[in-house]
């Protein structure tokens, strides 16, 4: 810590100036003169016939305003010595001092840093504490800029912080809400609920999103029903086209031996033991794959 600054009233910048005055000897005659050399030939005609005397005339004129010019920046050099003079002392005295400036500044900017990164871990730590209140992930809380800056109060700081906090978890409790809502839609409906839920996660509108299901369960039973009624014609087009030939199926359009179907039927006989035996015996013989289920009454 700097117990005693060095006082700077010594460095009072004063400066002894005295206005230079430049004086044009005869500038009235000169004056005079050139605007009369001017109107002589401000309406010359170039021409072929003039043309010689015209270059003549231009180079004259030309040799006067570089005279006049070359005279003009040797008194601005001159002028401007002093000046040059002057500034190279002022950049001198300031170097010395902007020596000691710059480190300090340096200083300065470190010391806002170290400071800037504490405000910012007390600003987590309230983040935190807060999102853990509100069962929020603290991650998902944005860290704002002011809240880091040296202006604002840590009362400040906490109310805004909260603020965020619960609109985090009022959305957080609303998405969840929608996704059972289409869980439980889906489920009702007989469809995967995955997808519908992607969706509401995306933001979308869970209105949006069960009326989508509607479509998507509407285009589901149509394409249902038209492979049914495909299976179906199918099937009935085949029976058309199959007669039996000598207890055998032949589909009459290719010639093809079709198979037997092979169904399964439920009989039921009441008879006793005796005449059941028979019926057995006879269904053993012919080969046929059968079960038998005794039913008691």
């Amino acid at each position: 810590m700097v117990s005693e600054l060095v006082s700077t009233e010594d460095l009072q910048f004063s400066v002894d100036f005295e206005t230079s005055k430049i004086t044009i000897a005869n500038e009235d005659k000169l004056l005079k003169i050139a605007n009369l050399y001017a109107s002589r030939y401000a309406d010359i005609v170039v021409s072929p016939e003039t043309e010689k005397d015209v270059k003549k005339i231009r180079a004259e004129m030309k040799k006067v305003v570089k005279a006049t010019d070359d005279k003009r920046k040797e008194i601005k050099r001159e002028y401007n010595k002093p000046l040059v003079e002057f500034e190279q002392k002022v950049k001198a005295i300031n170097a010395v001092i902007n020596n000691v400036i710059d480190p300090i500044d340096k200083g300065l900017k470190e010391l806002e840093k170290v400071e800037r990164e504490k405000r910012r871990d007390e600003v987590i730590a309230i983040v935190e504490e807060t999102a853990k209140a509100y069962d929020v992930n603290p991650e998902s809380v944005e860290i704002k800029a002011a809240w880091l800056n040296k202006s604002i109060s840590v009362l400040q700081k906490t109310k805004e912080i909260s603020f965020d906090v619960k609109l985090i978890s009022d959305a957080k409790q609303r998405l969840e809400q929608d996704i059972s809502s289409i869980e439980s839609y889906s489920k009702a409906v007989n469809i995967e609920s995955f997808g519908w839920i992607e969706q509401v996660k995306q933001g979308a509108n869970v209105a949006d999103v069960m009326n989508r299901i509607n479509l998507a369960v509407k285009a589901k039973k149509e394409q249902q029903i038209k492979k049914q009624a495909q299976e179906e014609a199918k099937s009935a087009i085949e029976a058309l086209q199959v007669e039996t030939v000598n207890n055998t199926n032949v589909n009459v359009e290719t010639g093809e031996i079709m198979p037997d179907s092979i169904n399964t039927y439920l009989i039921t006989i009441e008879s006793t033991q005796k005449d059941f035996a028979a019926v057995t015996r006879i269904l053993y013989e012919s080969g046929l794959d059968f079960k038998i289920k005794e039913v008691n009454k």
